[in-house]
């Protein structure tokens, strides 16, 4: 099966959106730097801040202020969502 993956960029985070029957996973990741692992600390990496699965009808009960989520997030994976579906909806 070939599950497809929806990436936005939004500052320093990237969201990665996918989604396996009726369930998505939205893994949220944001820009930190390095020091710990480099002694230059001039390099970034990557760091999870959040990794959730949740279906359309319990959208509504993600809690946007916690679990490494903000207020803003929520419009952004609401578009992810939509170009998902359309996109889906396209291929068939």
């Amino acid at each position: 099966m070939n599950i497809k993956e929806i990436r936005k960029n939004k500052g320093d985070c990237t969201f990665y959106l996918t989604k396996d029957g009726i369930i998505y996973r939205l893994i949220k990741k944001r820009k930190a730097y390095a020091k710990p692992i480099l002694k230059d600390g001039n390099k970034t990496t990557k760091i999870t801040a959040c990794d959730i699965l949740f279906s359309l009808d319990s959208f509504d009960d993600i809690n946007f202020n916690g679990k490494g989520l903000r207020a803003g997030d929520k419009e952004i994976i609401v578009s992810m969502i939509k170009e998902y579906e359309g996109e889906g909806s396209e291929n068939k």
